[in-house]
């Protein structure tokens, strides 16, 4: 997975990985630079940290050429990040806090 501080969405992963760890289709779609993307609602869990969310996830097939080209499977927005982040206030940065 790609970490991507610019992307406003929560997850955006590839359409297969979407489609076999999905709980169910989110009730609407996206327009992004990558076209339209279907919103699919995951179970993200990453148990080492104790991290265990349902998130909404956007996929479709030019992202996931995309993704792959690059050798990753997803994208990790802000909006997940976020709930790792602990920012000390100046310029030097944030840390990422487990």
């Amino acid at each position: 997975m790609l970490i991507d501080t610019g992307c406003p969405f929560e997850i955006l992963i590839e359409e297969t990985t979407a489609l076999s760890m999905n709980f169910g289709i989110a009730p609407h779609r996206i327009t992004t630079n990558f076209g339209i993307m279907d919103g699919y609602n995951m179970k993200v869990e990453v148990a080492s940290l104790g991290y265990s969310r349902r998130i909404l996830c956007w996929s479709n097939r030019k992202l996931g050429s995309v993704l792959s080209a690059e050798g990753f499977d997803g994208m990790i927005g802000l909006v997940v990040l976020k709930s790792f982040i602990s920012y000390r206030g100046d310029k030097s940065g944030f840390a990422l806090e487990f």
